[in-house]
């Protein structure tokens, strides 16, 4: 079977059938990943895990939304690592 790669409508390039834009879903990927490593983190720590899930897939959903690139969407979990690492540092210790 030949596929051919170029521009012709009468016979198109298969794969984008198949899978859609190339790199489409890494960004989702990335914020799953990302949610994973909040949840195990927040437990490490003893803290409640699920808002930080939560904000992880929340903050991925939104960027993937606006057509962020994936560069912008590790930034921005970076982000929120900074703000449980300052949530960490500064809650009181339980006695």
């Amino acid at each position: 079977m030949h596929v051919f790669h170029g521009g012709d409508a009468a016979e198109p390039y298969i794969g984008r059938d198949l899978i859609g834009e190339p790199m489409a879903y890494l960004p989702i990927l990335v914020g799953l990943a990302f949610a994973i490593g909040f949840f195990r983190a927040a437990q490490y720590e003893r803290m409640s895990p699920m808002p930080w899930t939560v904000s992880s897939v929340g903050l991925t959903l939104i960027m993937s939304y606006l057509g962020t690139g994936i560069f912008l969407v590790i930034l921005a979990q970076l982000g929120l690592f900074g703000v449980m690492w300052w949530y960490n540092a500064n809650r009181k210790p339980d006695a």
